[in-house]
């Protein structure tokens, strides 16, 4: 589910950007067209893992727990954490920016 989430939010920050908006409001924009899809996918697997929960046995409501708390995790993550770091990336100033294109970064940055 956090993949599909950060390839949510990327196709629709790529559609605002080809739309001509700027960076920043391409952002804003991706997050708030991604999140009622992002919702809708995470709230209905919570219920799988909440029926798991309730009709399991052992192991499988330990399953059913940690399912359900990487929903939470993954959701607060793409929500949150990644929108912020795409806002700060935007406001370094232009040596930062070079500075991020530095190759020994690059294989990190690909990483993320």
């Amino acid at each position: 589910m956090a993949i599909d989430a950060n390839v949510l939010i990327n196709e629709r920050v790529r559609e605002e950007l080809r739309n001509g908006n700027t960076a920043q409001a391409s952002i804003h924009a991706g997050y708030d067209r991604a999140f009622d899809t992002i919702l809708d996918s995470n709230i209905t697997t919570m219920i799988a893992g909440l029926a798991l929960f309730m009709f399991g046995t052992g192991p499988i409501k330990g399953f059913a727990v940690v399912h359900v708390l990487g929903i939470l995790t993954s959701m607060f993550s793409a929500c949150s954490g990644i929108a912020r770091d795409c806002e700060s990336h935007l406001r370094l100033p232009p040596q930062g920016k070079q500075a991020l294109n530095r190759p020994d970064l690059q294989s990190l940055i690909s990483i993320i």
